[in-house]
């Protein structure tokens, strides 16, 4: 459905990182990578950017 929106992060070796589930959202209508940085945008021209360097876990 166009309102569902799922965003999933992999390891290296294909496992889950991590997954964020939207429920009535807007579609994303286009991804840019520049660098270490993932934007998408929706339908509405909103932006969502994702820093795709790893995290620093503990």
């Amino acid at each position: 459905m166009g309102n569902i929106g799922y965003l999933a992060r992999l390891n290296a070796d294909a496992s889950l990182r991590w997954v964020a589930v939207m429920f009535l959202s807007n579609p994303f209508v286009s991804v840019h990578y520049e660098g270490m940085r993932a934007t998408f945008t929706n339908d509405w021209g909103n932006l969502l950017v994702l820093d795709l360097m790893p995290p620093a876990l503990g």
